[in-house]
């Protein structure tokens, strides 16, 4: 082992694959520690689950965009067979509802 200052590096390559026995001095005391490598992941245990869950978000939001896209696309589809009084009054329906849930989120989030 070579010292560099804050830790210790092997001056011989390590034989893959990583099984090797380090001896561990401790004052005049030396312990002798196995090192073995377990077998890599097989099947399910070796995907990459940031990479699924990176996957499945994007696939989230693709999909809540296209259901605003169609949601809208029913609400103007609506206005346009609705008469002139029908948009109005449905309007002031929405400007009133509108106005309350702001007024109640302002109090909750009030800065």
């Amino acid at each position: 082992m070579a010292d560099y200052g804050g830790y210790l590096e092997s001056v011989e390559e390590i034989p893959e694959p990583h099984a090797f026995t380090a001896h561990v001095r401790i004052g005049d005391e030396v312990q002798t520690v196995l090192f073995e490598e377990h077998e890599h992941a097989q099947g399910s245990a070796a995907r990459d689950n940031n990479m699924r869950a990176a996957v499945v978000h994007v696939i989230a939001d693709a999909a809540v965009s296209v259901l605003v896209i169609a949601g809208v696309t029913c609400v103007c589809v609506r206005m346009a067979l609705d008469g002139p009084a029908r948009r109005h009054s449905r309007s002031l329906r929405d400007c009133s509802w509108s106005f309350g849930l702001i007024r109640d989120t302002g109090a909750i989030c009030s800065i």
